[in-house]
């Protein structure tokens, strides 16, 4: 393989000659390598990705997306902020041959990202940097972007899904689930109210990264502030809600999304706090107040709309998420309703939360 990126590397527009190759930089869907060059001048490092083109069959379109974001945030005053995206010698975004799709980008120096959340302190610099990503795409137009997944965020889609399931799916486990499918589908008319409001002109469409867990924030190794987000390639139009509610699902859980201790499974409300702090000191001053007052039961809604998709796919005999043992996809369903129900007992707390936050930092700004 370090062969074939030698090769692929000479195909950009980089500095000095290939001298190592080091492929542990491995993510779930695209396979990065480290592609370290040296000239007269010195050393250099660059990433190298090789797309994944069965979960991302038009890679055109997605860099295309990936470079109108990055240029955006690049023309702002603290451009270190964002992946830059290194062309081929033909002025293209991409490599293509008979071995794969690849991509090159400029390697962050002296940044590093984490798998594991060490404190509260860094997760209020995640919510930052999910607030300086935003803040920066707010001026873009966002009809530019191609929707990459359609309808990734759409849980009346998901909802419909769900019960398409039901219909179709194996009959078993159809059997087995009418506790949560009957949970599920008892929520559906609160858990569109994002959609509602987004087709209704209420919300307005922003820039979404779609993706905001801890290990796609870059932190300064110095500082250990967060630099940027990376893994850019669900970015598309939605809500900033969708970011917001599904950073919190990940990282304000107690658990794991497949630990089978429900009963211990509990939503975090001082990390609520911490990353919601760090949120709104970068958004506070342009959320609109819908978007302000729809941040808390995003991630209800958000918690939900990932269980309905880990119960269909249960139901239809695990064909998307990877899985490691038959149960795991409804261990994950069971999951994340567990942590569903401890968000919706805490979500006057969280809207009260969110208000005093709001107030204080306007205060601040006058």
């Amino acid at each position: 393989m370090n062969t074939i990126i030698k090769r692929i590397a000479g195909h950009f527009l980089i500095k000095g000659d290939v001298v190592s190759v080091d492929s542990h930089f491995n993510g779930l869907v695209n396979k990065t390598f480290l592609v370290r060059t040296q000239d007269e001048n010195g050393c250099y490092d660059y990433i190298i990705q090789r797309i994944n083109t069965y979960v991302f069959p038009e890679p055109k379109r997605l860099m295309e997306n990936i470079v109108h974001v990055t240029r955006h945030i690049a023309s702002k005053k603290d451009h270190n902020h964002t992946l830059h995206v290194i062309l081929t010698k033909e002025g293209k975004t991409l490599v293509e041959d008979e071995s794969g799709c690849y991509r090159c980008y400029h390697y962050l120096e002296n940044t590093r990202n984490y798998q594991q959340l060490q404190d509260n302190r860094q997760f209020k610099e995640v919510g930052r940097a999910i607030g300086i990503f935003q803040n920066h795409l707010r001026d873009f137009p966002v009809k530019l972007l191609h929707e990459v997944i359609p309808h990734f965020h759409n849980t009346p889609k998901r909802i419909r899904a769900l019960k398409k399931a039901v219909k179709i799916g194996q009959k078993e486990r159809v059997r087995e689930t009418k506790t949560e499918i009957n949970t599920f589908l008892a929520q559906k008319d609160f858990l569109s109210r994002i959609q509602t409001a987004l087709d209704g002109g209420i919300l307005p469409y922003r820039v979404t990264h779609n993706d905001t867990k801890l290990n796609n924030v870059m932190f300064d190794c110095l500082t250990n502030r967060a630099l940027c987000l990376i893994d850019l390639d669900t970015v598309m139009p939605g809500t900033v809600l969708f970011d917001f509610g599904d950073a919190l699902r990940v990282g304000a859980s107690t658990r794991a999304e497949d630990d089978e201790e429900f009963n211990s499974v509990a939503f975090d409300l001082e990390r609520f706090v911490a990353f919601s702090s760090g949120y709104l000191l970068e958004a506070n001053d342009w959320l609109s107040e819908k978007e302000g007052d729809m941040l808390s039961e995003s991630v209800y809604i958000i918690t939900m709309e990932c269980g309905m998709r880990f119960l269909t796919d249960y139901l239809l005999g695990d064909k998307y998420f990877l899985i490691r043992h038959p149960q795991h996809n409804l261990v994950r369903a069971k999951n994340q309703l567990a942590l569903a129900s401890d968000i919706w007992e805490k979500l006057p707390l969280m809207q009260k939360i969110i208000r005093s936050l709001r107030v204080r930092f306007k205060e601040n700004c006058n």
